[in-house]
């Protein structure tokens, strides 16, 4: 928390996303699409779409969540962009 202080202390601008109990890797479904969005806003200049309002299907996760399985929102996030793009 030593860079979030020196960031509030210095009037910066940052974005933080922190998950109880996870670790410092990106490995779930939630930093995957976190980051995924502030490189699709940052990068390509779009805002990602609004995942509270998004329809998905639980079902269309890959079920390493502990819980419902999570959508591939990596894929969804492509599709507008990529529409020829099958993996």
């Amino acid at each position: 928390m030593q860079v979030v202080n020196a960031l509030v202390r210095a009037s910066k601008d940052f974005e933080l996303v922190v998950i109880p109990g996870a670790n410092h890797g990106a490995g779930s479904s939630i930093t995957t699409r976190k980051r995924n969005d502030f490189f699709v806003k940052h990068l390509l200049g779009i805002d990602p779409p609004n995942w509270n309002m998004a329809e998905v299907s639980a079902a269309a996760g890959n079920g390493d969540d502990a819980f419902a399985p999570e959508p591939d929102y990596f894929a969804l996030e492509r599709a507008p962009f990529f529409p020829d793009d099958v993996r």
